[in-house]
């Protein structure tokens, strides 16, 4: 019922699969689709978790029994980089997954966005300072580049930030809610 109202719909924590030559590829990607579900465009994640998203060296460390660390026998693969996605309706905006907002290297790039999304699974944080740095990272990137930033969170701190830092609008610590 709610999608014949919206424009855009951007889902975040998506797996996305990939058929190529090397066989299936995994990534952790963000997807934008429109109100009949077809695709207009997807952000794959450059900057992954090392022993969360993906084992370094992970032929050596099976060798020595260290598999685990990493969840599944895949690991997910690294994205093509920076990527400006233009959507109906919305000004060009830069996607930065979870600690992607952690690299300025990630938004610095030969095309300047107008907003930048940083989307996030801050839950294994738990309720301790984690959340609250990752949102005050946004905040330094927000006014280091000059370019609003809006943080959607699933229970860190959501909110959307000026070019100044300031907070125009905010969901704290394991609120639900959205932000307009």
């Amino acid at each position: 019922k709610l999608l014949p109202t919206i424009k855009n719909l951007i889902i975040s924590g998506t797996p996305r699969r990939s058929h190529g030559p090397s066989g299936l590829t995994y990534y952790n990607s963000v997807i934008a689709m429109n109100k009949t579900a077809k695709i207009l465009a997807h952000y794959d994640k450059t900057h992954l978790v090392p022993f969360g998203e993906y084992l370094p060296f992970r032929n050596l460390l099976t060798i020595v029994g260290l598999e685990k660390l990493a969840v599944g026998p895949t690991d997910y693969s690294f994205g093509k980089g920076p990527k400006i996605i233009r959507l109906p309706g919305l000004p060009p905006v830069r996607i930065l997954i979870c600690y992607e907002i952690l690299f300025p290297s990630e938004i610095a790039s030969s095309e300047r966005p107008a907003w930048l999304l940083n989307l996030s699974n801050d839950a294994w944080f738990g309720k301790k300072t984690g959340p609250y740095q990752h949102f005050e990272i946004a905040r330094v990137r927000a006014v280091e580049f000059g370019i609003p930033v809006v943080r959607a969170t699933n229970t860190g701190i959501s909110a959307i930030i000026t070019p100044l830092g300031q907070i125009k609008s905010q969901l704290g610590m394991g609120v639900s809610g959205f932000i307009e």
